[in-house]
């Protein structure tokens, strides 16, 4: 799911960035909201794992 999402948010980056010629502010607002999509799931997935791996 986050490869695509990424490939998805650096596309349509690219079509801001190209739209309004501010390519640094958009590639960073890009890249925080893919921190912001991964980093929760990420945190989810090891709380998942460390809780089946006792049961």
């Amino acid at each position: 799911m986050a490869f695509v999402s990424g490939f998805d948010l650096m596309y349509q980056g690219k079509l801001v960035a190209s739209a309004n010629l501010q390519t640094f502010n958009t590639y960073l607002a890009v890249g925080l909201l893919y921190l912001i999509i991964t980093l929760p799931l990420s945190y989810f997935m090891r709380y998942l794992e460390k809780r089946w791996q006792t049961a």
